[in-house]
């Protein structure tokens, strides 16, 4: 259910892209209960979405921080900012 939630999340940044200005995506540890590979996945998607977004993910899991980081380097894209708190 989550993962077909996160889907329509997309879908509907894409869609309301269309007819406004866009706007920053908040993501809140939305891959916690995915697999690794699911979660590779979404972390592709967002660096990919970063290229006509700000995105911000908030996440206490140092596993996801490297998985957005190992996206972000396969893409070519910028390392993410890390901020730690």
């Amino acid at each position: 259910a989550e993962q077909l939630y996160l889907a329509m999340r997309f879908a509907f940044i894409d869609e309301y892209v269309r007819h406004a200005e866009p706007m920053p995506v908040l993501m809140d540890d939305v891959m916690v209960n995915f697999d690794p590979q699911r979660a590779l996945a979404v972390c592709r998607a967002l660096v990919e979405l970063s290229e006509t977004h700000q995105v911000l993910v908030l996440t206490c899991h140092p596993g996801t921080v490297s998985q957005l980081e190992e996206a972000a380097e396969a893409k070519g894209a910028p390392a993410p900012a890390v901020i730690q708190l």
